[in-house]
């Protein structure tokens, strides 16, 4: 049970990197409009992909240590909410973006 736990932490914190690359290439592009120049941002997957999914993990083992459980608690509720909130701001940076390109 406890290894389905930290596989769901993993993907939680994939997926959280996914939608900041797709936020930042929507920001990075909400940037060249406004200099002039064409919306052709882009993103840097290496160093977010080891390095951010490694975080969870051992900040939730850390927690775990703590006391049973806490950690998946804790981390879990972080993600989810920063999954929310880079959604929304995406939603709010991806219609300035539509503005900006017409």
């Amino acid at each position: 049970m406890v290894i389905f736990m930290y596989l769901f932490i993993l993907i939680l914190s994939v997926i959280s990197c996914f939608v900041g690359f797709v936020l930042e290439v929507a920001e990075g592009n909400i940037c060249h409009i406004q200099n002039g120049r064409l919306p052709n941002a882009g993103v840097a997957i290496f160093p977010n992909i080891p390095v951010v999914p490694l975080i969870y993990v051992l900040v939730v083992w850390l927690l775990n240590h703590l006391y049973q459980d806490l950690g998946f608690i804790v981390v879990a509720t972080y993600a989810v909410l920063g999954i929310g909130v880079q959604l929304f701001q995406y939603r709010k940076a991806n219609r300035q973006l539509k503005t900006l390109n017409t």
